[in-house]
């Protein structure tokens, strides 16, 4: 019989502990801990574009380039010497890349290269 007293006890201690005496929260709630959470809304980030192609190129002056083309033909870096890569721009494909001093037409197997310091050349690969 003390068995089922203590055993009684238990029950309704859980069953009190399992209450809850806060009003529900309305939908849409700004408390994290709430059922009702509408968690903010957060903008996509955007993913980088993907790698294209990466080529070398030796040009009039000598110098070796290595030129990395990504997806969408609106970025590209520019590698001089083994030096760090420089990313250009363009503001629609086709259209030059450019970045500040560096301007990058490609065509096929030769590019088109102004860098700071140096004047318009042409690489071949």
């Amino acid at each position: 019989m003390t068995n089922c007293i203590a055993f009684a006890a238990v029950a309704a201690a859980l069953a009190l502990a399992a209450c809850d005496s806060k009003p529900t929260p309305p939908a849409g709630s700004t408390d994290p801990n709430s059922a009702n959470f509408a968690a903010p809304k957060v903008a996509k980030n955007e993913l980088p574009p993907m790698p294209k192609s990466s080529k070398s190129y030796r040009c009039d002056d000598q110098s070796v380039v290595a030129i990395q083309l990504f997806q969408g033909d609106k970025q590209a870096n520019v590698t001089i010497e083994k030096g760090v890569p420089t990313l250009l721009k363009a503001d629609e494909a086709g259209k030059p890349f450019v970045a500040e001093g560096f301007e990058l037409t490609v065509a096929g197997n030769a590019i088109m290269l102004t860098r700071p310091g140096h004047p318009k050349q042409k690489c071949t690969s």
